[in-house]
C-alpha cells in the first residue's frame, strides 16, 4: 500500500494502445480509487471558431507529450449553450442521427446558472417530475426502491422486452449549479455545486474500506439535487443516488492570486481556476451523524482545473469522477462568464 498523502499518478501505458471501445469505457468509468489522473485541455477559438470554440482533452504523459482522449465543440444556432462530446472529431459537425457510436453525450445550459450533462441515450428518461414529495421516501438516505419512478421504470422495461433496450433511456451524468458567478465568493457561499450519480456505496462490512459498486440505474438527478441543496443536506439526502461536490474557496495570495493551492498545476491567475471537494451538509453545524465536519482546506480535491497558458488548462481528477464528467464540468466554467 502507498504511504498516506503520497500522490499516485495514473499510468496511461495501456490507454496509448487502446481501441476505441476500450477508450470509451475508460473515459466514461469512474477514476480508479487511490490515483490521480492528470490531463490538460486545449482550447481553440481562432478564426471561425471564435463563436463556437473547439476543445480537446489529452492525457498528460510523463515525457511531456500528450494523447488525445476526447473532443468537444459548442453548437451554434441553439437557444441555449450546447456542447457535444465525442471520441471522434467528425461527430462534432454531424446531426444527432448521423453521429457514430463514439458520440459520448451533450452538455446543455438549462438556466443561466445551471448546466446538465446527458449521455448518448436516444430516448428521454422516465419522467419522475410528477412524483410527489412523499413518494421520494425518507429525507435522509436514498429514494425508496418502491417509489413511483421505480415502478414506472420496471413497467416500461418489461414493455421494451430487454434490459439492453431499456438502457437506451437518456441519463443525466452531471448537474452543475452556480450560486454566484463572482469570484472570490463571500465567506460561507458555495460558488459552484456539482452533483453526479453515486457510483459506489459504503462498505457492507465495517471492517472493509473498499467502496462497493452501486448498480442502481440513476436516470434523473436534477430534482433530487435541487431538493437537497435547498435543504442543506448535501450527501445526506438521497445519498445512495447522488454524490455532491462544491468549489473550495482558494487561499488568495496578493502576488499570485489563487495559485497557492495548485502545487504547480496552475501558473496563471484565472477566474476559471478551481478545486472541487466532497460536500458536507451546509446546515449541519460542526458535526454530522458520522462525525466532525472537515474544513474544506483539509479535504483532498476531486477535480482541479488550473490555467497554464492562454488556451491550455491542466485538469486533474480523482475517484469517483469520470473523465467525461470532469471534462463537462470544466467546459461549463469556460461558458459560465465568471468574473472577479
Amino acid at each position: 500500500s502507498q504511504p498516506p498523502g503520497r500522490l499516485v499518478l495514473f499510468n496511461f501505458q495501456k490507454i496509448l494502445t487502446a481501441t476505441y471501445r476500450e477508450l470509451k469505457t475508460f473515459v466514461t468509468s469512474p477514476c480508479p480509487p487511490g490515483v490521480t489522473i492528470r490531463c490538460y485541455i486545449e482550447r481553440n477559438r481562432s478564426g471561425t471558431k471564435m463563436l463556437a470554440p473547439f476543445y480537446s482533452i489529452c492525457a498528460d504523459l510523463e515525457d511531456g507529450t500528450g494523447r488525445e482522449l476526447m473532443v468537444c465543440r459548442k453548437i451554434m444556432r441553439s437557444r441555449s449553450p450546447h456542447y457535444v462530446f465525442s471520441l471522434k472529431m467528425d461527430d462534432l459537425w454531424l446531426k444527432r442521427e448521423q453521429r457514430s457510436r463514439l458520440f459520448l453525450g451533450k452538455l446543455r445550459a438549462t438556466t443561466s446558472c445551471e448546466y446538465v450533462m446527458y449521455d448518448n441515450g436516444i430516448c428521454p428518461a422516465p419522467d419522475d417530475s410528477k412524483v410527489e414529495d412523499e413518494e421520494l421516501g425518507p429525507t435522509v438516505g436514498d429514494v425508496r426502491s418502491s417509489t413511483a419512478l421505480a415502478r414506472k421504470f420496471e413497467k416500461e422495461s418489461k414493455a421494451v422486452g430487454t434490459a439492453q433496450e431499456a438502457s437506451l433511456y437518456r441519463k443525466e451524468l452531471v448537474v452543475i449549479h452556480y450560486n454566484t458567478k463572482s469570484r472570490p465568493c463571500q465567506s460561507g457561499v458555495r460558488g459552484m455545486e456539482v452533483c453526479i450519480p453515486n457510483t459506489f456505496t459504503a462498505p457492507a462490512d465495517e471492517k472493509s474500506t473498499t467502496a462497493q459498486p452501486n448498480h442502481q440505474q440513476v436516470f434523473n438527478i436534477v430534482k433530487p439535487f435541487d431538493k437537497l441543496r435547498q435543504a442543506g443536506k448535501q450527501n445526506e439526502m438521497f445519498a445512495k443516488s447522488c454524490f455532491v461536490l462544491h468549489e473550495r474557496n482558494s487561499r488568495y495570495d496578493p502576488l499570485s492570486s489563487c495559485l497557492v493551492d495548485f502545487k504547480g498545476r496552475a501558473n496563471m491567475a484565472s477566474v476559471k481556476n478551481c478545486q472541487l471537494v466532497e460536500s458536507s451538509p451546509a446546515n449541519a453545524g460542526a458535526s454530522t451523524a458520522v462525525g466532525p465536519i472537515k474544513a474544506d482546506q483539509d479535504k483532498e480535491f476531486k477535480l482541479q482545473l488550473g490555467k497554464t497558458t492562454e488556451d491550455c488548462f491542466n485538469m486533474d481528477l480523482r475517484h469517483p469522477l469520470s473523465l467525461l464528467q470532469a471534462f463537462a464540468i470544466s467546459i461549463s466554467r469556460f461558458d459560465a462568464n465568471l468574473s472577479w
